[in-house]
């Protein structure tokens, strides 16, 4: 009776979890491979790739782990992993500062995150590739598109900024 009475008040929660998790309960795994570019500025970037096909760069924003946050509802909550991997190569990456990339960097501004872009697109040899940003990864992926538009065949912007980030 008692957990009948939790449950119950808990009922929008436990659906919300229950919607969030879903996917990683049921779904096949994904399997990703890491690998490390370097930059101009010296600083070591972890970035994945998962699936096959024409390329697609996922440009994130801040706080980004590209292995503790795979399964993250946090970071693939609408299941843009899954869906992207099964006709492309979706890569991810840590910017500097974060997940595996390296940690002890000071310049975080919007030319140093354009080198971490630079870094993961050359190591990986993509000459065309489309383009996803999401928040704060918006400024990185216009002002990498203004700097190489040869490069980029495709940009979407999703929740982006409305100022720059530097």
């Amino acid at each position: 009776l008692v957990l009948a009475g939790v449950i119950g008040l808990n009922r929008n929660a436990i659906l919300a979890w229950a919607a969030l998790n879903a996917p990683r309960v049921f779904s096949h795994p994904i399997e990703q491979k890491i690998g490390f570019a370097q930059t101009s500025d010296g600083v070591r970037i972890a970035y994945a790739t998962t699936g096959q096909g024409s390329p697609i760069v996922n440009v994130l924003g801040w706080a980004t782990h590209i292995e503790g946050g795979f399964n993250s509802p946090l970071y693939d909550a609408a299941g843009l992993l899954p869906m992207s991997s099964a006709h492309h190569l979706f890569v991810r990456y840590d910017g500097r500062g974060f997940g595996l990339s390296d940690r002890d960097v000071k310049d975080f501004s919007l030319d140093a995150r354009v080198r971490d872009l630079e870094a993961v697109v050359d190591a990986l040899h993509l000459d065309r590739f489309g383009i996803y940003a999401m928040s704060a990864g918006g400024p990185t992926a216009i002002a990498y598109v203004a700097r190489h538009p040869e490069r980029v065949n495709r940009l979407v912007l999703a929740m982006g900024a409305r100022r720059d980030i530097a």
